[in-house]
């Protein structure tokens, strides 16, 4: 439902002098694929061809964004501020505004806070972002499970200081950044220490190993592209009973 009133201005042109809107239970459906119709509660105002966004909550499957925003509405790159907090939102929600490969599934539950100044449509971001029981699948890269993860928003850039999961058996940890705007990218250095050759190697189905090895890997992802340089490196290694020297070699892939 949507109740309020508005002040019409009928001079040379006809144009809204200043209006006050309450939406109730709204639903907003944004032009972009892959991205869900919303749900929408909160209040409008516009005074002085500003526009004021006060106690906004849109759910998203069972998490929420709720804020506060101040938007000016004449020329090209407006002004623009707010908070915005977040409240176990589903990450597999905001997939679509993410740099994964394409069938890429994501779960997972993110909270934080974000402050927003600068000017539209890319304005300056600063907050802290977390995200738990976390997982991301693909046809065309290992599965990554029991993520963990935390980061900072800075301008455009969202950068993980800390990040953890699972791949099969092996244990990985990592940091990077994301950048959101203006075009997305994600940058990774990926990990796995001390691992048995064994849990490292197991879900590419290679059996009859054993020892220790160490994975170094940097993953890259655009829109349309994931790129992977890794180093394997390994020592006390055997393979079907057969020692093997120490050693290490490289990999790269793309994926687009």
């Amino acid at each position: 439902s949507l109740d309020g009133e508005a002040e019409i201005s009928l001079g040379k042109t006809l144009g809204v002098r200043q209006a006050s809107v309450k939406l109730t239970e709204g639903r907003l459906r944004i032009a972009r694929a892959g991205l869900p119709v919303i749900a929408v509660d909160g209040k409008a105002s516009l005074r002085h061809r500003v526009l004021d966004l006060t106690d906004v909550r849109i759910a998203l499957g069972h998490g929420s964004l709720r804020g506060d925003i101040r938007l000016g509405i004449e020329g090209k790159n407006p002004p623009v501020s707010g908070t915005v907090r977040i409240n176990r939102l589903e990450l597999g929600e905001l997939a679509p505004l993410l740099p994964l490969p394409s069938e890429t599934t994501a779960r997972g539950r993110v909270q934080g806070w974000v402050d927003i100044s600068g000017r539209w449509p890319q304005p300056n971001l600063r907050g802290d972002i977390s995200l738990a029981e976390g997982e991301l699948s693909s046809p065309s890269l290992p599965r990554l499970a029991k993520i963990q993860a935390r980061g900072r928003l800075s301008s455009q850039t969202l950068y993980v200081s800390m990040l953890k999961g699972e791949a099969g058996r092996t244990k990985v940890a990592g940091h990077g950044q994301i950048r959101l705007l203006p075009s997305p990218r994600l940058d990774l250095a990926l990990e796995a220490k001390e691992q048995s050759i064994e849990e490292l190697l197991g879900e590419l189905g290679a059996p009859g190993w054993s020892g220790k090895a160490g994975l170094q890997a940097q993953l890259v992802a655009a829109p349309g592209s994931v790129t992977v340089d890794a180093r394997l490196a390994w020592d006390e290694a055997s393979w079907q009973g057969r020692p093997l020297p120490d050693g290490k070699g490289d990999v790269s892939c793309r994926v687009d």
